[in-house]
């Protein structure tokens, strides 16, 4: 048990402890100490009921009992009634302190500090994967705190207690201590994200109510960073640790400190470095914003640390880097942009050039922001000699269609800055071809003379020359020679047209181009047809349109497996009993409104559904497939009780559900969407229907 200094003897000295207690003090211990427990803090506090002295008396009796701790590990049926004694207490205590005013007094402060201590410093688990090599935090499953039920309304009492407007930091620092900070930041290498979430609001209020505290937990934050860096590489709070830090950086006074530059330099930028980077880069890319919006000048360093630090074998990471990079474009000033346009943009070629369609495409998507292209037009002449080649070279060469387009788009917008500097890279970039060919021409010869010479040698036992056998030379020959992507000696010359032309051969399918298509295949008439497939078109379709309303007979439209991003162009569609869009890159349910009358079966699996908004104008749907998606929340999946009619739910391998073993999972669904006769592909039996089937 923790002790807080000044607080006299320990608290419960000289009861006897319970031996199905793990540890802490025991009022279970005999027929006495269940009496003290059962009148105390079985029936509710009363708190309104006594005296200021008394409440005071009764409110530190309440905050001491509840540092009995049970053991939920080992044997967790056991002391059932007690560990709802003391949730019932820590509730109590939670509503107490938010409804209620002056009852935080000088003498409750110790007390409280020590039933948060005791309850929540303590020796965390080992790692469920103690290989940090091949810890991967979002695939494995964390390990859930199993004393969850009195931890989380310990944290509960104890934010109530820091927000409250009588608490008062003059008197709560005599026990908020370093000590205090240092085993609170220890807790959030946790496995639990309910608890993590917690402390990174505790540690938050904390910062921002002890201002002597905010240099420590900055110093002792960076310490966690440092041996998560250059040590362990494994620490679960790193998320949240650095989203503390984004709003702590969003308060920093300027000029920034020399303390503060220093951070984001040795600290942040190094956390690019580590395996599990997908788990925090949301997070550290925000503080690395902010940063660079409150000094510009510290944009060149970052960018040629990002650089130094890019990754080269790593795809999912390069376009994390990507997605960053662009962030920081997006804020940067333009002198500070020609410090580092030169690095930047031969690293862009390289992404460019990147056999990974998903690396090459995040590249490419840059031409479509509209500041980083201000920013190229103003420095034309450094950047497109650099860029020309990679894209010239990949608008022939890359095995993905869609980066074709993607790169004639480039070219194009490039074209359209200034014709003649474009004109010039095309020349020069058919010179150096032309040179690289002469000199692996002249290298292979000169390969030649050296095999003949060596053939008149007389140790070679031959006179005259003699087929080549060499298997070197013979593989300089072949592999050495650069590919010939533009025919031999040929020069082809780039026109608007020829890359209009070549964009509009890799433009996404419109909806209207699926539906002749489909004609053609089934040599019918679409708008006479009651099912219509419009699914794996290549390209893909991007964007549903009006051309659907052709279809005016249809009851089931499958769009499935392209690369929708939005529902649109349905409204027409007075017949539609089945839509199927699973596989898109679709983000919400709006667009749906026009057929919720008569639609039955919406399939929509695999998409990129975060909200679940609009979904109450679906009266007529039954059947609902949405699992691979991005609901993470209750309160959204709540809103499917908006469904009136809804039986059939598919919702495996959203984040709402992985944390959750299945019977957990199928319980709390069923509790909100009581109706449901399926739920992920397996029927429900009800009691009472499986007593009629046993009769």
């Amino acid at each position: 048990m923790v002790h807080v200094t000044d607080m006299g003897p320990p608290l419960g000295a000289g009861i006897p402890k319970s031996p199905s207690f793990h540890q802490g003090l025991a009022f279970a211990a005999d027929g006495a100490a269940d009496d003290e427990l059962d009148g105390g803090c079985y029936a509710a506090l009363h708190f309104e009921v006594q005296a200021g002295e008394e409440r005071e008396e009764l409110f530190i009796q309440k905050l001491r009992q509840c540092c009995v701790l049970f053991d939920f590990e080992s044997d967790p049926l056991s002391d059932l009634q007690w560990k709802e004694v003391k949730r019932a207490a820590l509730h109590d205590m939670v509503e107490y302190v938010t409804k209620n005013r002056n009852v935080i007094t000088e003498a409750i402060y110790p007390e409280a500090v020590n039933m948060f201590a005791v309850n929540l410093f303590r020796t965390l688990p080992p790692s469920s994967n103690p290989n940090g090599a091949e810890f991967d935090p979002e695939e494995d499953e964390p390990t859930l705190e199993v004393a969850w039920p009195h931890l989380q309304f310990v944290y509960e009492f104890f934010l109530r207690l820091l927000e409250s407007p009588d608490f008062q930091p003059s008197i709560a620092k005599r026990y908020i201590d370093h000590k205090f900070i240092l085993q609170l930041l220890e807790l959030f290498d946790s496995e639990d994200p309910r608890e993590r979430d917690f402390l990174k609001t505790t540690l938050h209020r904390i910062y921002g109510k002890f201002l002597g505290l905010r240099a420590y937990i900055r110093k002792q934050i960076n310490n966690v960073f440092y041996r998560f860096i250059y040590e362990t590489e494994h620490h679960n709070g790193i998320a949240e640790l650095l989203e503390i830090l984004g709003s702590i950086i969003n308060g920093f006074a300027l000029p920034l400190k020399e303390e503060h530059k220093t951070f984001l330099l040795k600290v942040l930028l190094p956390l690019h470095k580590a395996k599990s980077l997908s788990v925090y880069h949301p997070q550290l890319a925000y503080c690395v914003v902010q940063f660079l919006e409150k000094d510009a000048s510290l944009t060149e360093p970052v960018i040629k640390n990002l650089l130094k630090f890019w990754p080269k074998t790593h795809s999912p990471k390069e376009v994390m880097f990507l997605n960053e990079l662009e962030e920081i474009l997006d804020v940067i000033e333009p002198a500070e942009f020609q410090k580092v346009m030169d690095p930047l943009f031969r690293q862009l070629a390289k992404c460019v050039s990147s056999p990974h369609f998903q690396v090459a495409e995040r590249a490419l998507y840059y031409w479509n922001n509209e500041y980083i292209m201000s920013l190229i037009s103003d420095n034309y002449s450094v950047i497109l000699p650099i860029m020309y080649p990679a894209l010239y070279k990949n608008s022939r060469n890359h095995w993905n269609k869609t980066i074709h387009g993607l790169i004639y788009n480039a070219l194009k917008l490039f074209m359209e800055m200034n014709q003649k500097v474009f004109d010039e890279c095309t020349q020069q970039y058919h010179q150096d071809r032309q040179k690289e060919r002469k000199m692996l021409k002249d290298r292979d010869e000169a390969w030649t003379r050296v095999e003949a010479l060596a053939m008149r040698h007389p140790s070679c036992g031959s006179k005259g020359g003699v087929p080549n056998n060499n298997p070197f030379i013979t593989s300089q020959n072949d592999n050495n020679s650069p590919p010939e992507e533009d025919g031999e000696n040929e020069q082809i010359t780039l026109t608007a047209e020829k890359i209009e032309a070549r964009a509009n051969e890799a433009k996404p399918t419109t909806c209207k181009e699926a539906i002749q298509r489909w004609e053609e295949k089934n040599e019918k008439s679409a708008a006479e047809e009651k099912q219509i497939i419009l699914s794996f078109q290549w390209p893909p379709i991007e964007k549903m349109d009006n051309s659907l309303s052709v279809l005016t007979r249809v009851e089931k439209l499958s769009l499935s497996t392209n690369m929708i991003e939005k529902i649109s162009g349905i409204n027409s569609l007075k017949n539609l009993k089945i839509l199927s869009l699973g596989r898109n890159y679709i983000k919400t349910f709006s667009g749906l409104e026009a057929v919720g009358d008569h639609l039955e079966e919406l399939w929509i699996s695999y998409n990129m559904i975060e909200k679940i908004k609009g979904v109450n104008a679906l009266k007529a749907l039954k059947v609902l497939y949405m699992s691979n998606n991005l609901v993470k929340d209750w309160a959204e999946f709540n809103r499917l009780h908006e469904i009136p009619n809804l039986q059939d739910l598919l919702f495996v391998n959203n984040p709402l559900c992985e944390n959750m073993d299945t019977e957990s999972w199928r319980a709390q669904a069923l509790k909100r969407l009581p109706n449901l006769k399926t739920l992920d592909s397996i029927p429900i039996v009800r009691i009472g229907e499986e007593d009629e089937e046993e009769g």
